[in-house]
């Protein structure tokens, strides 16, 4: 192969598959060595992995017939082994010169070898794919966009969104990740700062306050607002302090101008109700704030992965952000609040938060719109705001009722415990379950309940089969213990719910009562 040094390569003798493609190809592919089934149809990519691929690349918006396909090495390594160093470095010249060749504004390096070969690194594929696209001396005119190869998706799907998310990047163009500008308005300046924000049509915002929003379920409104960020659509971030925020006309102006503009957050669910509190003592009482684009939930539409959706994980994952919250860390690390923090980290905190997210809307707007999700979007943040709503103002209990259920739900429970005791004297533990099931001659290794409704079905089954009378009567007296435990499990969970669970979380507040005319 021209440009290769077969003489020393340990793969010589191996099964040859030639690079496939375009004289002139925009996309190249370049994985990491021949398959069984292209080593049998003489053609890169034609396997399982292949057509993963193209499909990807599909989506993606590429003509996958103006692609041109390779590998790191030509022959098939022997029981699909890796390739060795040596034959990677034996067709290394044969790798850049048919890159080059083609000219391509996007080479795609899919898998482990491809991407070191190409980058000249040691770094694993998992941290190489996070962020933007790569550069290289190497191909100085084309991007690289380091993958995961469609093979190890094929092993495990968890792998393939992060495919999807890899390839989507030949259409939106990343830039390098650089520290965002911003300010700290002061109360000399901050009147002038809210105006230009009020000339705004969006406005991403971020607030601190005392909880971190990624780790804590409390409700932002209890807290005092340490800063608030906010950018509108190319301005630089402004952050405003808490002795901006002190002040009551500042403050109500911030909210004002906020109220009148289409909010973009990260988790605005979080950050909308804190904000809130700027419009406390506005003489516009009829002003609302609402989530207009949420960044979390856009990347949910796209992404039904959990644990994925925190916006320091999108900085890095779509961005190519350090981990600016390090800073942070160090203050809270043992338990101290936000509010520990000196001014100078949690401003450059928010302002970080701020600029990322106003990045991460950019790019997600597009592809909302360019996968028909947008909608889907809009939906999530309306109910958004709803639920804001009721988590802020509650809703009513009848009291009455709730005591009417707990009796109900006492009694029924206590019936169910008493008929349980001729199987089990604790149905609320594991343990004793599983062994009752042992003495009726049912062996299983857990007691929840699926593994419950399995062993129930086989008992169906099993009653429907001809079988001695003795033996039927052991299996209905299994199935009623199950059907009973099933039972009892069920009004447990509906108790504990639905009555025990709207008791801890009841807050007292006098309302006009519409029937009768008084206060409740």
């Amino acid at each position: 192969m021209e440009g290769a040094d077969c003489s020393v390569c340990p793969l010589r003798t191996e099964p040859f598959v030639p690079s496939y493609g375009p004289v002139t190809a925009p996309v190249v592919c370049v994985g990491e060595a021949p398959g069984l089934q292209e080593s049998i149809y003489g053609r890169p990519f034609v396997g399982k992995s292949g057509k993963l691929l193209k499909a990807v690349l599909s989506h993606a918006g590429v003509q996958t017939e103006n692609v041109f396909y390779t590998n790191t090495v030509l022959c098939r390594p022997p029981d699909n082994s890796d390739p060795p160093k040596e034959a990677i470095q034996a067709c290394s010249r044969r790798l850049h010169n048919e890159i080059a060749g083609r000219q391509p504004s996007t080479i795609i390096a899919l898998g482990n070898f491809a991407a070191k070969t190409l980058l000249q690194t040691s770094t694993g594929i998992m941290q190489l794919r996070v962020g933007p696209p790569k550069t290289s001396p190497n191909f100085p005119s084309a991007r690289i966009i380091p993958t995961i190869h469609p093979a190890a998706a094929l092993r495990a799907s968890d792998y393939f969104p992060f495919i999807v998310t890899d390839l989507g990047k030949i259409a939106y163009n990343g830039q390098e990740w650089e520290p965002p500008e911003y300010v700290v308005a002061t109360p000399d300046d901050a009147i002038q700062r809210i105006n230009e924000l009020a000339r705004c049509n969006t406005i991403t915002v971020d607030i601190e306050v005392d909880v971190e929003k990624d780790l804590s379920y409390e409700h932002p409104s209890k807290y005092r607002l340490l800063c608030v960020g906010a950018a509108g659509e190319l301005g630089t971030p402004v952050v405003f302090p808490r002795e901006v925020l002190e002040r009551r006309d500042y403050r109500i102006a911030l909210g004002e101008a906020l109220a009148q503009s289409r909010i973009i957050a990260h988790n605005g669910k979080f950050d909308i109700p804190g904000l809130r509190q700027l419009l406390e003592g506005s003489p516009r009482t009829g002003r609302r704030l609402t989530l207009w684009f949420d960044t979390m939930l856009a990347h949910y539409c796209m992404d039904e992965r959990g644990g994925i959706h925190g916006l320091k994980f999108l900085a890095r994952e779509i961005l190519g952000a350090p981990d600016y919250s390090a800073d942070i860390k160090k203050w809270i690390r043992f338990g101290a609040g936000f509010g520990e923090i000196p001014p100078d980290i949690l401003h450059r905190y928010n302002a970080y938060d701020v600029a990322l997210t106003r990045d991460l809307y950019r790019i997600f707007e597009r592809r909302l719109n360019d996968t028909g999700l947008r909608e889907l979007h809009d939906f999530l943040v309306y109910a958004s705001n709803a639920l804001m709503q009721v988590e802020t103002d509650g809703v009513a209990v009848d009291l009455e009722y709730l005591e009417t259920l707990d009796r109900d739900f006492s009694a029924s429970l206590a019936a169910q415990d008493a008929q349980l005791q001729q199987w089990v004297a604790n149905p609320r533990s594991p343990k004793q379950i599983i062994a009752a099931l042992a003495n009726l001659g049912v062996t299983t290794a857990s007691s929840d309940v699926s593994h419950l409704r399995s062993i129930r079905k086989e008992i169906d089954e099993y009653m429907g089969l001809d079988i001695d009378s003795e033996v039927l009567a052991s299996a209905k007296s299994v199935a009623n213990f199950i059907d009973a435990l099933l039972a009892y499990r069920k009004d447990q969970k509906l108790h504990g719910t639905y009555v025990g669970g709207i008791r801890k979380r009841l807050h007292y507040k006098e309302i006009d009562c519409p029937d009768c005319g008084g206060h409740g």
